[in-house]
């Protein structure tokens, strides 16, 4: 069969980007080959999602799509279980008082890189310093160390992480060592790259 103009719908558009519902009763096969969407190419742009719902007189199917490119007449899809996440992912803890000894953790929700971690003191000053290490699978990959004098804003960074892969659904875990004195809290953000 062929694509039927008709069968294709806007449902939602948020910063100049729509997400497009097509109704057909071609095949999956039909609807990826090469040129089938050409017909939509003055409605559709690079980076709309396109749901399917297709094969509906035969083996139904559901699939999400990304219009992966739309030069004005030719359109490309791609299913979205097979593009690439390409941002990069912050993750957020919060560390009790830097003083007292704690445990944290957090789950990397992608697979990828641990490619820098990020802390800042949120509270009273500490007059000795601390450290909090970072581990993935029980080896310190990081650590961030606070000075004897730090303060409320006071930041901290470690950008030279080791054995820094991480599959997803890897917790990370962060171990204030409770060294120092201090009281206040600790944020601490951890950067992923994709891999």
């Amino acid at each position: 069969m062929s694509f039927t103009f008709n069968a294709l719908k806007a449902i939602a558009t948020l910063a100049g980007k729509q997400m497009l519902m097509y109704v057909t009763d071609d095949t999956k096969s039909a609807i990826e080959t090469a040129g089938y969407f050409n017909d939509a190419a003055n409605y559709t742009k690079q980076g709309d999602l396109l749901v399917v719902s297709g094969d509906l007189d035969g083996t139904p199917f559901t699939s999400n799509y990304i219009i992966s490119s739309n030069d004005g007449s030719t359109v490309v899809i791609t299913e979205q279980a097979t593009t690439t996440q390409n941002s990069l992912q912050v993750l957020t803890v919060e560390v009790d008082a830097l003083g007292t000894e704690s445990d944290a953790y957090v789950v990397c929700p992608i697979a990828g890189e641990l490619t820098a971690v990020y802390g800042v003191s949120n509270g009273a000053n500490g007059t000795a310093a601390s450290t909090i290490d970072i581990t993935i699978d029980e080896t310190v990959v990081g650590e961030l160390s606070f000075a004897d004098d730090y303060s409320a804003g006071s930041a901290v960074s470690d950008t030279d992480i080791v054995s820094n892969t991480l599959s997803a659904g890897e917790v990370i875990h962060i171990d204030n060592n409770g060294e120092g004195d201090g009281t206040g809290s600790a944020t601490i953000t951890l950067v992923v790259t994709p891999s």
